[in-house]
């Protein structure tokens, strides 16, 4: 029974109380979430970023962080690192080449690694 074809108003159904806060998960469920939609339009998840603005960043994928202070994370994966800039940035957690960058995330580029961080994709 669909409930647009009642004829009487919704108002008048009792729908349970929420609670006055969500409930808590973890940041990976979200981040899982991030992936499928990412996954879903065809996108190479195994290398992807994803940005929380003035909250967090996630990527996967990460060989090595080549760089890390308070205001800038640079992260290299593959072929390209990724530059993250922001306020009060900490390396919430890095395991199995995914990173979790917590604090005033404002930034993040994308781009080639020079022969410097090792061109090649290996690292240095």
């Amino acid at each position: 029974m669909y409930l647009s074809r009642v004829n009487f108003p919704l108002s008048k159904i009792n729908f349970p109380a929420l609670p006055h806060k969500p409930a808590r998960r973890g940041i990976r469920s979200y981040m899982k979430l991030s992936q499928q939609i990412l996954s879903e339009l065809g996108a190479d998840t195994s290398a992807a970023v994803t940005l929380v603005f003035n909250f967090a960043a996630y990527a996967s994928g990460v060989k090595e962080i080549a760089e890390f202070t308070p205001e800038r994370v640079v992260l290299l994966r593959g072929s390209g690192k990724v530059e993250i800039g922001g306020e009060d940035l900490c390396v919430y957690e890095y395991f199995g080449g995914d990173v979790i960058i917590r604090g005033k995330v404002l930034s993040a580029i994308c781009s080639p690694r020079d022969k410097a961080d090792g061109a090649d994709g290996k690292g240095s």
